[in-house]
C-alpha cells in the first residue's frame, strides 16, 4: 500500500492554511500550492517552502496525495479542468460526494475534518475527528493510514452518512454561533456578551456529560407561557430574533409535552 509523503494542496483558505501548518509539523513534504489568486498561493507556498501556481494545467504530477480544500461551489470548476489520472485526489467537503471529483481521477476520496477553522488559531489535530471515504479499497486504506497519523479520532463514512453528519454539524456549530450573535444583539452594547460565557460553557459541558434531554431547561421546557409571552413582547423590535425564539420554543414544547 502506498504511503503519503508528498502532498499538493489545491486551495489557500482557512482549512488549507491549517493543513499546511499541520503537514509541516508532521514532516510531510508539500510540493505545491494552487489558488486562482496567485498572491494567495504565494503567501501559503512561502509558509510551506514550495512552489505556487494559479494554473490548474501546471499542477505537478509527482505527489502522493492531492487535497482539494476549497469552497464547495468551487469544486465543479476543478473537476472539469483538472486531470490527474491514477493519482489519489481527495476533497474536504462535508456535503459533497465522491462524484464531485470523478473526472479528476479514478482514485478519489474524501478527507473531511469535522471542525471549524480560522487561519490564525492553533489547532489540536489529535482531537479533531477526521471523516474519510475512498472510491476503492486501496485508496480507502491509504487515507485511513494517513488520517490515523494525524488524529486519534478517524471515522470511515460513505457520502450519505457524511452528509447527515455535516447537517448535524451545521446545527451544532453554525446555528449555535448565529444564536450567540442574536443574543449579542438582544443585549445591545450596554451588556457585554462575555456575561453569557459561563452559561454557554456549562450548557455545552452538561449536554455531553449528562445528556441533552436531561440538561434541557428554560421556560419552553417548563411550559411557562407567561414568561414566553413576556419574551416575545420584548422582541417585537427585533423581528428576526422573535421568529427564531418562537420557532425554537415551539420545537421544545412539542418535544417535551
Amino acid at each position: 500500500m502506498q504511503s503519503v509523503e508528498k502532498i499538493i494542496l489545491i486551495g489557500s483558505g482557512n482549512l488549507a492554511t491549517q493543513l499546511v501548518k499541520l503537514f509541516i509539523k508532521k514532516g510531510f513534504q508539500i510540493l505545491q500550492v494552487y489558488s486562482p489568486h496567485i498572491e494567495h498561493a504565494q503567501t501559503l507556498a512561502a509558509l510551506a517552502g514550495c512552489d505556487a501556481t494559479d494554473d490548474l494545467e501546471k499542477i505537478r504530477e509527482d505527489a502522493d496525495l492531492y487535497i482539494i480544500a476549497v469552497k464547495d461551489d468551487a469544486i465543479p470548476e476543478i473537476n472539469s479542468s483538472l486531470r490527474l489520472p491514477g493519482k489519489v485526489v481527495v476533497h474536504t467537503s462535508g456535503a459533497g460526494g465522491l462524484d464531485e471529483i470523478n473526472q479528476v481521477s479514478n482514485n478519489t476520496g474524501v478527507f473531511y475534518p469535522l471542525q471549524t477553522f480560522s487561519k490564525n488559531r492553533d489547532m489540536d489535530w489529535q482531537k479533531i475527528p477526521l471523516i474519510i471515504e475512498g472510491s476503492n479499497t486501496g485508496t480507502a486504506l491509504m487515507l485511513k493510514q494517513f488520517a490515523e497519523n494525524i488524529s486519534g479520532s478517524v471515522f470511515e463514512m460513505d457520502s450519505e452518512e457524511r452528509k447527515r453528519m455535516h447537517v448535524a454539524a451545521v446545527f451544532a456549530n453554525n446555528f449555535v454561533n448565529h444564536l450567540l450573535g442574536e443574543a449579542k444583539e438582544i443585549l445591545d452594547e450596554k451588556i457585554p456578551l462575555s456575561i453569557l460565557e459561563p452559561l454557554v460553557r456549562e450548557t455545552i459541558e452538561k449536554a455531553f456529560s449528562q445528556g441533552i434531554e436531561a440538561s434541557q431547561t428554560g421556560p419552553a421546557k417548563r411550559h411557562d407561557v407567561k414568561t414566553i409571552e413576556v419574551h416575545l413582547k420584548l422582541l417585537e423590535s427585533l423581528p428576526d430574533a422573535q421568529n427564531i425564539y418562537r420557532a425554537i420554543t415551539d420545537s421544545i414544547i412539542a418535544k417535551y409535552k
